[in-house]
């Protein structure tokens, strides 16, 4: 790992410097976010943060000549596109999600990025996709590129939650000496510039900055690069059981949201108040508070994902109790959601 470690410090330091530099165009272009809504800032926040983020990543794979797939750079581009124009007139979902699938395609047939099958889930045998193979990289990436998106709705939790997952990643990959970790870095370099400004750290009580969609969903196209391109086949660096334990989290909060919605009589792609953070906020929570434990929460079930795999643990059985969990955290939500003041007196 200490071989990646430049390519991490590059582009952190690219976010640090250009992070900043973007605050002024997107004031001039329009991309701010208001309160309003589902947000509860204060004030009118830019939403260029991906945008530097993007740029500083691939800035520094360009000057340490890090090899990165053309798909993945063109699914990038497609969602950077999409993403600006949704931050600036905001789109219909179904715009999102036709750009969305475009990435993940051109991920599929340019890199190979793909699934063939999903390990050992059910049983002791091999659950192989055959047919379904497009289909289910399609469906997985697309839902990866939205538990990112939707959990992006307080300072920093949506950056700190997809760090968990790549330093989980980038681990994995050093241990079965995979290639790929260093673009991986370079992703955590640039999120790490960008969390200097997006957190409420001391002295910076509320966020400067929002990475908006086109970052959330940038950031989620690499988790999905990452976590199915390196769960597949004989040089696989880790299962994909253990691929659903590193954004558990996220997973479950998207998921969950869903499900939920229609439950209440909404839609499923109508914002709301039942993300995870927005109920421990009505509970008493404070923002930092949240953050570290949603952080906290997130890397522990990352731990215990890897830790089962490597112990020896089936993948059924890790699968089984990841799902488990789901329910778990479904009831808890629920129970939540009862004693918890609405979002109105909160």
């Amino acid at each position: 790992m200490s071989a990646a470690l430049p390519a991490f410090a590059l582009s952190a330091l690219l976010g640090l410097l250009l992070v900043p530099l973007s605050f002024p165009l997107a004031r001039r272009w329009g991309l701010v976010a208001a309160p309003g809504a589902h947000r509860r800032h204060e004030g009118q926040v830019p939403l260029s943060g991906g945008i530097a983020m993007g740029l500083s990543a691939m800035l520094a794979v360009v000057a340490l000549g890090i090899s990165a797939g053309s798909g993945l750079a063109l699914g990038l581009l497609l969602l950077l596109a999409v993403g600006i124009l949704d931050d600036r007139f905001a789109l219909p979902y179904w715009v999102r999600f036709v750009f969305q699938i475009g990435a993940m395609l051109s991920m599929m047939w340019l890199d190979g990025v793909r699934l063939v099958d999903l390990g050992h889930v059910f049983s002791t045998e091999l659950a192989g996709l055959g047919a379904w193979s497009a289909f289910l990289t399609v469906f997985a990436g697309v839902g990866v590129i939205n538990a990112i998106n939707m959990v992006d709705g307080m300072d920093g939790l949506s950056g700190g939650l997809a760090m968990v997952c790549l330093v989980a990643g980038a681990w994995l990959l050093d241990q079965a000496g995979a290639s790929g970790m260093a673009l991986i870095l370079v992703t955590a370099g640039a999120l790490t510039g960008f969390l200097a400004y997006n957190m409420r750290l001391p002295g910076c009580p509320k966020a400067r900055v929002f990475m908006g969609d086109a970052g959330s969903m940038m950031l989620g196209l690499v988790l999905a690069w990452m976590l199915i391109g390196h769960s597949q086949g004989a040089g696989a660096a880790f299962p994909p059981v253990v691929a659903l334990w590193l954004l558990a989290l996220p997973l479950y909060d998207a998921v969950g949201v869903l499900l939920r919605r229609p439950l209440n009589g909404g839609s499923p792609f109508d914002a709301d108040w039942r993300h995870t953070h927005h109920l421990l906020q009505r509970l008493g929570f404070g923002v930092n508070a949240t953050l570290a434990a949603m952080v906290g929460i997130a890397a522990l079930l990352a731990v215990i994902g890897i830790a089962g795999w490597r112990l020896g643990i089936a993948e059924h059985h890790l699968f089984y109790g990841f799902m488990g969990l789901f329910g778990l955290y479904l009831v808890l939500m629920e129970w939540g959601e009862r004693r918890a003041p609405p979002e109105e007196r909160a």
